[in-house]
């Protein structure tokens, strides 16, 4: 948090040869704080959850829980998981960002949590 102009800024990405996990952590709940502020303007469930006008893209839910997702696949990963956090999330928000066709057809008849 940047004190003096009173605003949340991004920290500058990690020098992976010498970050510590304190300063990862910290990078984290840096990343992680800008990432719910995106989502704090949805102020309803609703927004969530309905599939866009142009019904080009996933609602927004599904953006919401793709980057845990990705952090989750990766802990598993790298072995530092014993198994999935939640295998159903993790099935309907591991799925690629940019529209395919198997995923076409099905989106909107998703079930989100």
């Amino acid at each position: 948090f940047d004190t003096r102009h009173n605003v949340l800024r991004s920290m500058p990405l990690p020098n992976l040869d010498r970050v510590t996990r304190e300063g990862l952590i910290d990078y984290f709940d840096n990343s992680w704080t800008l990432y719910e502020l995106l989502f704090a303007g949805l102020n309803s469930e609703e927004y969530f959850f309905r599939p866009p006008v142009h019904g080009l893209r996933h609602p927004q839910m599904f953006y919401y829980g793709h980057t845990p997702c990705l952090y989750v696949n990766k802990l598993l990963l790298a072995g530092m998981l014993p198994g999935p956090v939640n295998e159903y999330y993790e099935s309907i928000f591991e799925v690629g960002v940019d529209e395919m066709v198997w995923d076409d057809y099905h989106k909107h008849d998703m079930v989100w949590p």
